[in-house]
């Protein structure tokens, strides 16, 4: 025999949280208390460790308030089982309460005259973090049940749960009505399966039978005299919801019965010779007939009163033997009854005062021996007293509740007052209610059906859709083989040849899949469309070009027409201090002209000249005028040294250099004379670049380029009225020179000539 017990353990508000999780643990673990056996283990943790790693998961889900703990407690009668087989018959425990998902501590302690083992569990899931759930019920339900199983695996003497100590608050009756309820469940679930076609239809069966269902994770039902819903999967796990459809299938094709509790009370039919009788008679075969039509009638809702069946039987037959024949044959049975009664208990004292009485006249051994043998002799008048008046006062209660109780037949609850005698019952032949949703199951097959043709005609159209489009695909690639065969016969080197032979290669060798009815019904271009699809893709290609490059050059203009503007705004704002503002004016005005019709995109690009940067070319453009004017004057004064050629060595420093750069611009002239002849009409069609570079303009040697340019002009016989006319041509040739080269005059300093 072993009995278990449960204990939690709650958090300690005043101390530490756990402490009563951390004193439970050493408890069981005491040296003492294992004794010589010395037998413990930890379940998904170490003994030594088992607090701290239980802390640990509390702590990882976030829930360390709350009970801490659960504390189990196996018990064996005294000299039953040694510790090996405790501790094993604890490891089992935990093993099938705790499905492997709580850390343990299993200890067996020896120190008492039983032997007993204590489980401590962790109050955490370690796998799904939910807290243990114990509720009341649970020990009878759950735990007790599997130390019953274990105590008949092990020998042991089982103690079932019903005889605990107050089991779930219910009493011993009821608890044992509860488990006849518990019963007719379970043989209604095992008649249900076999005609249920799924899950929808079990439940809705259920609720024919008269139970009333209850949804959610779980499916629980409860008939009236239930104290509370029980729930399928504990009755059986098989009608566990997740379970329900493999259960329901593997009961498909079982013969279909129907468990029968009732009584054939024809036999009875007979002695219903009174009405008082007959109205019993009928109210016993009423709940025969409920049975028989058990969905119809809701049989469930009278599973209390199918329990009453055998002490209506019990009324019935004594009734029948005690001649009981109205309501006033009632009164009269329990009024001779109670005088019985009371005669059979005055009788009873009598009997106890004469055994006294002998008892105390019992002095010699002659006395002794007389004393028993009248003493037997009593006791056997008190058996068959005791004997009748149990009889009596069992007779007295079938009275006393037939009288107390209303009596109507469960005919009447089901609209009938009398049934017909031709009747046959037979309640194993269960009236099957249609299933409503077969209809809308017929009609399903039927859309189903429908749905099928459909798909069936669907692949039919696609494979001639398929049939046709592989036709079509095998004349496309005739024709375009035809059309190679012509391609490769065109000249060598004909326009777009090679091109056209690809067109023809790629659309012959593409998959089928590619392609779409369209495209294969699409005829093949001929050479001479495709050279004149080509010719105007390249135009078209041509004006998209040129129209990026409009769209560019317009973009280039827009942004140089800005710098442009704002270079006059700057220039404006010193406008009345400025030198050169009008030129400058001028000069932005032509630029801008020429902007929006000459320039182009890289020219566009180019920075705008600022007021600064074109006051001080205008500045070098004086200095180079002045430059002009003072060279003149020096060749004049040679020209004078060299008549006289009296005083050579007055001539200055300068004058040596220039008669130098002369006799070497010479030698540069005529050296050009013997590669090309160099005349005024050739000079006038050359550009300014050409120009400066056949003279020989220089901005590093100013000097030497305006007596160059001299000679040159000279040479070729172009002549100037005056000296500021050769000074502007000097001018326009050297700007043209810095125009085409993008060169700046940054480099040209002013110099005086001596």
């Amino acid at each position: 025999m072993a009995i278990t017990k449960v204990l939690h353990m709650s958090a300690d508000f005043e101390n530490v949280i756990n402490s009563h999780l951390d004193n439970s643990i050493n408890y069981i673990l005491q040296e003492k208390k294992l004794g010589e056996a010395h037998l413990s283990a930890g379940i998904n943790c170490m003994v030594s460790g088992a607090y701290e790693q239980m802390m640990e998961t509390k702590e990882m889900f976030g829930k360390t308030g709350g009970r801490q703990g659960y504390h189990f407690i196996i018990s064996l009668k005294p000299g039953e089982g040694t510790p090996q087989e405790m501790y094993e018959f604890a490891m089992k425990f935990a093993e099938r309460a705790f499905h492997n998902e709580y850390e343990a501590v299993v200890a067996v302690h020896t120190d008492k005259a039983h032997i007993h083992a204590h489980i401590i569990i962790n109050s955490v899931n370690m796998v799904t973090g939910y807290k243990f759930q114990y509720r009341n019920g649970d020990w009878k339900r759950i735990y007790q049940p599997i130390t019953n199983e274990l105590c008949e695996e092990y020998g042991y003497f089982v103690v079932p749960a019903e005889y605990s100590k107050e089991p779930s608050n219910m009493p011993r009756n009821e608890y044992k009505q509860n488990q006849r309820f518990h019963d007719f469940i379970r043989e209604d679930c095992e008649s249900l399966l076999a005609i249920s076609e799924d899950t929808k239809h079990f439940i809705w069966l259920l609720r024919e039978l008269g139970y009333e269902v209850k949804e959610g994770v779980h499916i629980a039902v409860k008939v009236p005299g239930m104290k509370r819903f029980a729930r399928l999967d504990t009755i059986d796990k098989r009608y566990a919801r997740e379970n329900l459809e493999q259960s329901i299938a593997e009961a498909q094709g079982r013969e279909i019965s129907f468990p029968v509790r009732t009584f054939n009370t024809d036999q009875y039919r007979d002695r219903a010779t009174t009405p008082y009788r007959e109205r019993l008679y009928y109210q016993m075969r009423g709940v025969r007939i409920v049975e028989k039509y058990r969905f119809s009638s809701h049989a469930a809702r009278y599973y209390k009163d199918i329990l009453w069946l055998e002490k209506w039987q019990e009324e019935y037959i004594f009734l029948c033997n005690n001649n009981i024949r109205s309501f006033g044959d009632l009164v009269d049975y329990r009024i001779k009854a109670g005088e019985e009664l009371d005669r059979i208990g005055e009788e009873q004292k009598e009997i106890y005062r004469q055994n006294a009485a002998l008892k105390r006249k019992c002095t010699t051994p002659a006395g002794d021996l007389e004393y028993q043998m009248e003493h037997l002799r009593n006791e056997r008048r008190l058996e068959r007293l005791k004997k009748r008046a149990k009889e009596l006062r069992k007779g007295k209660g079938i009275v006393e509740h037939h009288m107390a109780r209303s009596i109507n037949a469960y005919l009447e609850r089901i609209g009938r007052t009398h049934p017909e005698e031709s009747l046959v019952i037979d309640p194993a032949v269960a009236d099957v209610p249609e299933y409503p949703l077969a209809v809308e199951r017929l009609r399903a097959e039927l859309k189903k059906q429908e749905e099928q043709k459909r798909q069936e005609a669907e692949r039919e159209a696609e494979r001639q859709k398929q049939e046709r489009f592989r036709k079509l695909y095998e004349e496309m690639r005739k024709k375009g083989e035809r059309l190679h065969k012509k391609a490769l016969d065109l000249p060598y080197g004909s326009k777009y040849m090679w091109e056209y032979i690809d067109y023809l290669d790629g659309r012959m060798f593409a998959p089928m899949e590619k392609f779409t009815i369209g495209e294969l019904t699409e005829p093949f271009l001929t050479y001479e469309e495709f050279v004149g699809q080509k010719n105007q893709e390249k135009e078209e290609q041509w004006k998209q070009e040129e129209m990026e490059k409009q769209k560019e050059r317009d973009r280039a203009y827009s942004d140089w027409n800005s710098r442009s503007h704002q270079r006059y705004l700057e220039a404006l704002e010193n406008s009345i201090t400025s030198r050169w503002f009008q030129e400058y004016s001028k000069y932005l005005d032509a630029e801008r002209e020429k902007a929006k019709e000459e320039y182009g995109i890289e020219q566009l690009r180019q920075p705008v000249l600022s007021y600064e940067e074109f006051a001080e070319r205008k500045e070098k453009e004086i200095l180079a005028e002045k430059a002009l004017d003072g060279e003149i004057l020096l060749s004049s004064q040679i020209e004078k040294q060299k008549k006289s050629a009296t005083e050579p060595s007055v001539l200055s420093v300068d004058t040596v250099i220039l008669d130098s750069n002369t006799r070497q611009q010479d030698d540069v002239v005529g050296k050009d004379a013997t590669q090309k002849i160099i005349t005024k009409k050739s000079y006038e069609r050359m550009t300014d670049k050409e120009k400066a570079e056949w003279i020989g303009i220089s901005d590093s040697d100013m000097n030497g380029s305006v007596q160059r340019f001299k000679e040159k002009m000279k040479q070729i016989g172009i002549q100037f009225g005056s000296i500021s006319e050769m000074s502007e041509a000097f001018v326009n040739v050297w700007k043209g020179m810095e125009k085409s080269s993008n060169q700046s005059l940054g480099s040209f300093e002013k110099r005086e000539i001596r």
